[in-house]
């Protein structure tokens, strides 16, 4: 469905391949289409989810021209242990030094079953162009990445032995989450059935069980977009990651060699920064003739 949702929205900003060879049009064009499927939508996501399958094969095309693009190819880049950016709100809380570092200890408790992240999340993401995904998720105010300038960044470099699982689809995140679940009832939503938050959820992962084999699990660009509400069945139960907005690391255990202060920023993305992009968060449903206007709410 993100997918889809990424091509629903290049069609509507007219967008081609070479456009989205920018890092800047491609995080926000990943963070805007996640946003478009979110489960928060006071209609549904069901809706949304459903309306981008039915609409996006149409843009098949657009999607064979995208993955041929040799200018693209750094959506699947694995971890660059040298280019990492950690954006943190200046008064918010720290990055965290080495003996306190938030390495998860004990199995999830309903939160973090039900956000599939640990409690304290320490996360990073690649810098191209000096953009990075969480960088622009927070820029431009998505979901939960809710932050108020000044923004401090931290170029944080990775130890060359860290043992970083990658994630590139969403047949890769269900056996990683097979391989470490959490035990037990995970929903915290009882009366939201059939997601991974309510009755008859999945299986999730336990991040303590995780730390003693990895140190950080980094998703790559292609791989947010495709396991973004992805449910994957196997004989063990299903898996469905949700609520990232772009490619990122979470980190398990300190394997930080360097942590370096950036000069921070001190205004949100506005349009005049976007270039092509100057409506994107705006779901598309609400503006493309080729969706439907929203069902009227209960």
């Amino acid at each position: 469905p993100a997918g889809c949702a990424l091509l629903l929205i290049a069609e509507e900003q007219r967008l081609q391949p070479p456009d989205l060879a920018s890092p800047e049009t491609a995080f926000l064009l990943t963070g805007a289409a996640i946003e478009t499927i979110s489960p928060w939508h006071s209609y549904g996501n069901s809706w949304l989810k459903s309306e981008a399958l039915r609409h996006g094969p149409r843009l098949r095309p657009l999607a064979t021209a995208i993955l041929e693009h040799p200018a693209i190819n750094w959506w699947w880049d694995g971890l660059d242990r040298n280019a990492q950016l950690s954006t943190t709100q200046a008064n918010g809380e720290p990055f965290p030094a080495p003996d306190s570092f938030p390495t998860p200890h004990a199995p999830p408790d309903q939160f973090e079953r039900y956000a599939q992240h640990p409690a304290r999340a320490v996360y990073t993401s690649t810098a191209y162009d000096g953009q990075s995904a969480l960088l622009v998720a927070g820029l431009t105010n998505l979901g939960d990445w809710l932050v108020e300038p000044p923004i401090e960044r931290k170029r944080v470099r990775i130890h060359r032995d860290a043992r970083v699982m990658e994630i590139h689809d969403a047949d890769s995140w269900h056996r990683f989450v097979l391989r470490y679940p959490a035990d037990g009832f995970h929903g915290m939503m009882p009366d939201v059935p059939d997601t991974p938050w309510g009755r008859g959820g999945g299986i999730v992962p336990d991040w303590a069980a995780a730390a003693r084999k990895w140190d950080g699990v980094h998703v790559s660009l292609w791989g947010m977009l495709m396991i973004e509400q992805v449910r994957v069945t196997s004989d063990a139960g299903w898996t469905e990651h949700w609520g990232q907005f772009g490619e990122c690391t979470l980190w398990l255990r300190d394997v930080f060699t360097d942590v370096e202060h950036i000069e921070p920023i001190r205004q949100l993305m506005h349009p005049e920064h976007v270039g092509v992009f100057p409506a994107a968060l705006i779901p598309p449903n609400q503006r493309h003739p080729g969706w439907p206007a929203p069902p009227p709410p209960d």
